[in-house]
């Protein structure tokens, strides 16, 4: 009996450890299948010929931000030590190089470099001293490294020495001149602040000239040399200008210069001056302006706004709409006192307004609509739809508002004329107004705007054809908002989070907004999946603002670095939301508006331009640059 007991507890035993080792097995075969998978992607990726756009953005990986300015200064004098310490290897002992060549690269280089650097912040502008100190010190350290290539150089070409010295410090002014000269857009400052170190190189090197480590010949004679070779190089800089210019000046009728220069400044300055060069290549465009109004059924009161102006909210940072989503938001709860949200709809960059201040014109807009509306219905439902794409529909009597989206697959910008052509779809199904919203809620690297003619715009069109309603009743609406806080860095926009609640019939819906370029998928799926424990259809969508996109976060998705803050929020407003609910009345409104955009095809000749500009430098400028260096040599073994 006793074994008879104890046999089954026994079986049971083996069979888990069966089981155990069969899910290993299972475990590795599949880990191996995703080795082979990922390998073959990478494979694939390898191989791949960039786009021109993936061209054009890969630019933006060479950007960076300046370090700290203490973290300059102790760079500088790592580099003066270690570059004139190997020079004095060339020609001493290791204990003279230490102490003489390092000391003479403090002395004759570093020192030089970290006082035009600081001259040049205090020109530029004295109340953000530290903030332009810091950059100044990113250009004086790698002139700094030019200048100790050049030491060494010399030292080993002595017969050479006072010529290559030259053109070491007119390689460093001529550095300074480009950056500054972009910068500034100034050229009699840019000349003038590109003088200092190459001057000061020249003035130590006099003063010091009984134990220089490169001996220099009289004062008047080494500066007429220097002025020569300058001349020369900025020659040569202007050939080159004028002929990467030439395609910018044929395809867009701009300063390509120029425009570079302004887009630096409104990076580092927020200022919007780009925005006079823009309009010069823009056009006028005529848009709709689409407006939902709730009101409270209890007070009639405006208790929500959902506004669609179709128009892109870029290009970037604070220049024309990519501000929109916050700006028009603010102006029309401060007429109005209720919450207004922006959303994307079918638009691309080539409807880019020109000017950040025409959101006033889309804000009147919006606002007039609200004073036209005179149908508002309490009757509402939900329609859905899921396939290879998806569409949460919204109604008020005879209107209704669709939410596309494709999300875990890339979901961005749709074209207008595909937009439009969705309307329409939805229209020809009984709807008077019908509203796009596209949700711009899932990131994909080099994806493509949706057009017309592509596979994903027939994902879409499949699905508006199959919405079917999933609840009605009277429409119940509660809404709530909150700052992040946690800034662009983070892709947050200063629109920060909006949440509507809907309750139709027995059925709950949620929308969650954030002021953002996109979603990273992973961290789209994980909010998806905290909203859904409470609602029957949910969706998380971005307004697209280009505010939190900059040279340096071409792509700048919300992702896992303000996940956890997001949930925390998003759960804070919608209990928020939930509290808020009450029965409400919905009205449709639109309006169409003159305002002047990028225009048709701009991006893709932005595009294009920028790839033929970077095509051309790299063929001229080796050329350029070769030939100004032999006639400065030339010119040098003239002037004795």
């Amino acid at each position: 009996m006793l074994i008879s007991f104890l046999k089954y507890p026994l079986l049971i035993i083996n069979m888990k450890k069966e089981v155990k080792e069969k899910i290993k097995r299972e475990y590795k075969i599949v880990k191996n299948k995703l080795k082979k998978i990922r390998a073959h992607i990478r494979k694939k990726k390898k191989y791949e010929i960039p786009s021109p756009e993936e061209k054009a953005v890969n630019l933006t990986k060479y950007s960076f931000s300046a370090p700290n300015y203490r973290v300059g200064v102790a760079i500088a004098l790592v580099i003066g030590f270690l570059f004139w310490f190997v020079n004095g290897l060339l020609k001493e002992n290791f204990a003279s190089a230490l102490i003489f060549g390092s000391s003479d690269g403090i002395l004759l280089g570093s020192i030089p470099a970290l006082i035009a650097a600081a001259l040049a912040a205090s020109i530029i502008g004295r109340k953000e001293f530290k903030i332009n100190f810091s950059r100044m010190l990113i250009l004086s350290n790698v002139s700094l490294a030019i200048y100790g290539i050049t030491t060494i150089t010399a030292n080993l070409l002595k017969s050479a020495s006072n010529s290559i010295f030259i053109i070491g410090n007119t390689a460093i002014f001529i550095l300074w001149f480009i950056v500054l000269l972009a910068v500034l857009n100034k050229f009699p400052k840019a000349f003038m602040l590109s003088l200092f170190q190459p001057a000061l190189n020249l003035s130590f090197l006099v003063l010091s000239h009984g134990y220089a480590s490169i001996e220099a010949s009289s004062p008047l004679l080494l500066i007429l040399r220097f002025a020569v070779s300058v001349a020369i190089a900025l020659f040569s800089f202007a050939l080159f200008f004028f002929i990467v210019n030439s395609p910018t000046k044929r395809n867009l009728g701009i300063n390509g210069f120029e425009a570079f220069s302004l887009f630096l400044a409104q990076w580092l300055h927020r200022d919007k001056g780009l925005e006079n060069v823009l309009s010069e290549m823009g056009e006028n465009a005529i848009v709709p302006i689409n407006v939902v109004e709730f009101r409270s059924k209890k007070n009639r009161t405006p208790k929500a706004f959902f506004v669609i102006p179709s128009v892109h909210f870029g290009p970037v940072g604070n220049i024309g709409g990519s501000e929109y989503p916050y700006l028009i938001a603010k102006k029309i709860k401060k007429a109005t006192n209720a919450e207004t949200f922006v959303f994307h709809t079918a638009a691309t960059h080539n409807l880019n307004p020109i000017y950040a201040s025409d959101y006033e014109k889309i804000s009147e807009a919006a606002l007039k609509i609200t004073r036209r509306i005179r149908k508002f219905s309490e009757r509402s439902s939900i329609l859905e739809a899921h396939n290879a794409a998806k569409a949460l529909g919204i109604t008020a009597g005879d209107s209704i508002i669709t939410i596309l989206s494709r999300a875990p697959a890339a979901t961005d910008d749709i074209e207008n004329s595909a937009g439009v052509a969705l309307e329409e779809q939805m229209k020809v199904k009984g709807w008077k107004n019908a509203f796009l919203v596209e949700a711009h809620n899932s990131f994909a690297e080099n994806h493509h705007a949706v057009n017309a003619n592509s596979p994903e715009f027939f994902e879409y069109a499949n699905t508006v054809e199959e919405m079917k309603k999933m609840s009605s009743g009277n429409l119940k609406l509660g809404v709530a908002t909150t700052q992040l806080n946690i800034g662009e860095a983070y892709g947050v926009g200063r629109a920060g989070l909006k949440v509507a609640v809907f309750e139709i019939g027995k059925e709950r819906a949620a929308l969650v907004l954030i002021d953002a370029n996109n979603i990273a998928v992973k961290t789209y799926e994980t909010l998806m999946s905290e909203l859904k424990k409470k609602f029957d259809f949910v969706e998380v969508l971005t307004t697209d603002t280009h505010a939190v996109n900059s040279l340096s976060r071409v792509h700048n998705p919300i992702d896992k670095r303000a996940e956890k803050i997001l949930k925390r929020k998003i759960i804070e407003a919608v209990r928020k939301a939930e509290g808020d609910t009450e029965e409400c009345t919905a009205g449709f409104g639109s309006r169409l508006i003159n305002i002047k955009v990028f225009g048709s095809n701009r991006q893709s000749e932005i595009i294009s331009t920028v790839n033929s500009i970077v095509a051309v430098a790299r063929i001229i400028a080796p050329l350029i640059f070769i030939g100004a260096v032999v006639l400065a040599l030339i010119s040098l073994a003239i002037i004795k």
